[in-house]
């Protein structure tokens, strides 16, 4: 029922057509309707009236101008569809228009061909019509067979150059620059490499070859030519977000010569390059090899690595795992070497301490090339040298036990340096243990001169002795001695001597000082201390410090002897303050003078001046330096640019700072500061401890080399210079106030 009631509205739709709109009804319309109307139009008329002449004509002329007129490389099937109906409905015009029909209805053809007599009145020769319904069909023929291979080229060229641009684009976004590419460069890349070169030489070809066949039966709409850019900057070069080819200039990037040149750097700058880093290796480890298996240091000479090879790594792999490793084990070379050569004096001396200074910087060196390795083992620095790796470390984690394996060598050596050097330190700072009978003399006329530092006894004192209590040796093997006696055993005073012993152990000369706070008293009023003494290139300079019973007055003075005894100066100085430390500087042929406190005791409850003097062999002042201390004074080091000052505070002011301990508990930190050549502070700064910890001796090996030796102690705690082996603290610095262990 369903299926009848369909066919009969068909019947009536096209019974009512017929019955609506007869052909010559339907003509005069045609000249306002659209393209798509009038297809329509003409086909709902053919639906019932088929073999109509001028109507099938008219429809292969519809046809006709929608496959011309429309682009076929965006609308193929388009434009074939309609191709296809023209040369259809040519070829049924062919069968129904004759001269008759033409003759017949010649109005019909006028407006296509618009041809009239001398008249005016429409007079189309069926010739033309008939030429016209032939070139149709020609035409459409001859689209039908010449697009589909020039629309296969294009798709083609579109295509494979789509897939290139991918290729290149997947590989910029792994790659970040050309270096990376070429040190991950594999099999795989290679492979990827090649697809993006055929796909790319595949595109130009299939391009080629539609404009050849486009030369042969041009497109309407396109005229075309193309044009190769050369991709010169990386991940700048060679992108394109989007593809068009429907322009008259189309672009290609050249990706084939992008591809032979990659090939070219990888083949032969980055083989040369792998070639190199692997002979450095092999010759290192044999260096490496020859050094730790030789009994002596005859021969051995370290390999450096060639700057070219440095240079040319850095310029490909920045902060390079490879070149990490390298570096490790060149300066590991010298430092295996630096071993041998290290034999160490049977007695402590300064050149053991002098030698295992330096291992100890070798050691901190050393760890810092390693964690170097260490901060560079990653996945991503292991991939570009990969086959190096492989062959000479292993894997990643391999990797990761060579350099936890050089961390404890280092660790080890590190601990066993400090520990030789603090025993080597204490070993020949230790003084003597002097027993009576070792307690030797030396005659000066009437003075009877110990040769050895005792402790004075109140007894000794009394009796008028003397007794040492400085001693220094000069380089040519002289002797300065200088202490104390009583010059009136009925007076409290005390006097002050200075003597010369010659190189050949036999008496110089013998100095007294005997300084009044009354210049014109008979008899001592004051006791004079040489409290420093110092040994200059010319002879020896002390400052001896006069004060009275009652410490209501207090006076410095300096003077300065040749070594034959002859005074060079005495300069009285206004600084009332007790001088801690005299020391000669060379290279200005000048003195430093330190100063601090009322008495040899320290105050560290209460902030008191720290005053630093340059004096000129003039005894003239040229420099005056103050840094309030909490604390105390330790230690004034001579540096080649410079001076150090070392102590420990509680509390430390300077240049407009302060620092702090917790001073309730009376905890000491040790501090220093740094002095140019001129004088002037340059960095003033705690010495940062664990705990508690107080300097009792600072000993300089060289520059790079200061060593502070202490307890860990409170300020309230009694501490004995002396004592070298209750020292459980050492810290090693250098010149620029910085902490080595």
């Amino acid at each position: 029922m369903g299926r009848l009631t369909f066919f009969l509205l068909i019947l009536v739709s096209f019974t009512s057509f017929s019955q609506r709109m007869k052909f010559k009804e339907l003509f005069p319309l045609m000249a306002t309707m659209g393209p798509e109307e009038l297809r329509n139009s003409l086909k709902e008329f053919l639906a019932v009236e088929m073999d109509h002449p001028n109507a099938n004509f008219r429809m292969a002329l519809v046809y006709e101008e929608n496959y011309k007129h429309t682009d076929p490389l965006t609308h193929y099937e388009y434009v074939m569809a309609n191709a296809d109906q023209a040369k259809l409905r040519y070829i049924k015009a062919k069968l129904l228009v004759n001269e008759h029909e033409v003759n017949k209805n010649n109005l019909y053809y006028f407006p296509i061909f618009k041809i009239t007599d001398a008249k005016g009145q429409p007079n189309v020769p069926f010739a033309i019509v008939s030429a016209k319904i032939k070139n149709g069909y020609d035409s459409a023929e001859l689209f039908i067979k010449k697009l589909p291979p020039i629309y296969i080229a294009f798709t083609k060229s579109v295509n494979f150059y789509d897939q290139a641009v991918k290729i290149f684009a997947g590989i910029n976004s792994r790659f970040l620059s050309l270096n990376d590419l070429y040190l991950y460069y594999n099999n795989d890349l290679d492979t990827q490499l090649e697809t993006l070169r055929l796909a790319y030489d595949s595109a130009k070809y299939s391009f080629d070859k539609y404009l050849a066949l486009t030369k042969d039966y041009p497109l309407l709409r396109h005229h075309q030519h193309y044009e190769v850019n050369p991709i010169v900057t990386y991940r700048l070069d060679g992108l394109t977000t989007s593809l068009n080819f429907l322009t008259d200039r189309v672009f290609f990037w050249d990706y084939q010569t992008w591809v032979a040149q990659v090939r070219k750097s990888v083949q032969g700058p980055i083989a040369a390059l792998r070639k190199d880093l692997e002979q450095a290796e092999e010759r290192l480890d044999q260096s490496l090899s020859k050094i730790n298996g030789a009994t002596q240091e005859i021969g051995l000479t370290p390999i450096k690595l060639d700057k070219q090879l440095i240079f040319n790594l850095n310029n490909y792999d920045k902060q390079s795992l490879v070149l990490a490793l390298l570096d490790y084990k060149t300066f590991e070379q010298h430092w295996k070497l630096q071993e041998k050569l290290f034999t160490p004096d049977t007695t402590f001396s300064d050149r053991n301490a002098d030698q295992l200074s330096s291992l100890i910087y070798a050691c901190r060196n050393a760890d810092t090339l390693a964690n170097i390795i260490r901060e560079r083992i990653t996945d991503a620095k292991i991939g570009k040298h990969s086959g190096f790796f492989t062959k000479y470390y292993g894997s990643k984690d391999d990797l990761s036990s060579y350099y936890l394996t050089k961390e404890s060598e280092i660790d080890k050596l590190f601990k066993n340096y400090t520990a030789r050097l603090q025993a080597e330190i204490k070993g020949y700072i230790q003084p003597a243990i002097i027993s009576k009978s070792d307690n030797k003399f030396l005659r000066f006329g009437k003075w009877n001169v110990p040769l050895q530092v005792t402790e004075p006894t109140k007894d000794q004192i009394d009796q008028g002795a003397l007794i040492t209590l400085l001693n220094k040796k000069n380089a040519d093997g002289s002797i300065y001695l200088s202490g104390i006696y009583k010059s009136n055993k009925k007076l409290s005073y005390s006097a002050s001597f200075l003597a010369k012993v010659n190189p050949d152990g036999k008496p110089g000369w013998i100095k007294n000082f005997d300084f009044k706070v009354d210049t014109l008293s008979k008899i001592p009023d004051a006791s004079n201390y040489v409290t420093t003494l110092e040994l200059t290139r010319e002879g020896c300079a002390v400052v001896v410090h006069t004060v009275d019973t009652v410490k209501q007055f207090a006076a410095n003075t300096l003077v300065y002897f040749s070594d034959r005894g002859e005074e060079k100066f005495k300069a009285r100085l206004k600084e009332e303050n007790y001088p801690r430390r005299l020391i000669y500087i060379e290279t200005t042929n000048s003195f430093i003078l330190v100063l601090k406190g009322a008495d040899k005791k320290n105050n560290y409850s209460q902030l008191e001046p720290i005053v630093v003097m340059g004096i000129n062999t003039l005894g003239d002042v040229i420099w005056r330096r103050i840094i309030e201390v909490a604390g105390s004074f330790n230690e004034m080091v001579n540096l080649n640019d410079g001076n150090l000052l070392v102590g420990n505070f509680m509390i430390l002011k300077t240049e407009g700072k302060e620092f702090r301990t917790q001073v309730s508990k009376m905890e000491s930190n040790p501090f220093v500061v740094l002095f140019n050549s001129q004088g002037d502070i340059v960095k003033a700064q705690p010495v940062q401890s664990t705990n508690s910890t107080l300097v009792v001796k600072t000993v300089k090996v060289n520059d790079m080399s200061i060593n502070l030796l202490g307890v860990e102690g409170t300020f309230d705690q009694e501490v004995k210079p002396m004592n070298v082996e209750g020292m459980n603290v050492h810290i090693m610095m250098n010149k620029f106030g910085q902490k080595i262990f």
